[in-house]
């Protein structure tokens, strides 16, 4: 059995958004790397290769990144992400 993930990036990240700025809190970056990248790298490290990213429909900046960066990360592990 392939080990399975679940990363909610759906939040409106108020409390983030009014002390840094518009970015939703996944795409906060911490030294270069937003915060939903070093998430992703983290599962397909420790071998999860079944990633879902459950995103509210009104962040699309979010669903980009992850469909392509995210995408890109997956596809180099062999793992399967959805959105």
């Amino acid at each position: 059995m392939r080990a399975q993930a679940l990363i909610m990036a759906g939040g409106k990240s108020e409390r983030m958004r009014a002390s840094l700025g518009p970015a939703h809190k996944a795409l906060v970056s911490v030294e270069g790397v937003p915060l939903i990248e070093r998430n992703l790298v983290t599962l397909l490290r420790a071998g999860v290769r079944d990633i879902t990213v459950a995103v509210s429909q009104i962040e699309t900046e979010i669903s980009e990144y992850v469909g392509s960066r995210g995408q890109e990360l997956a596809a180099a592990a062999e793992a399967r992400l959805e959105l």
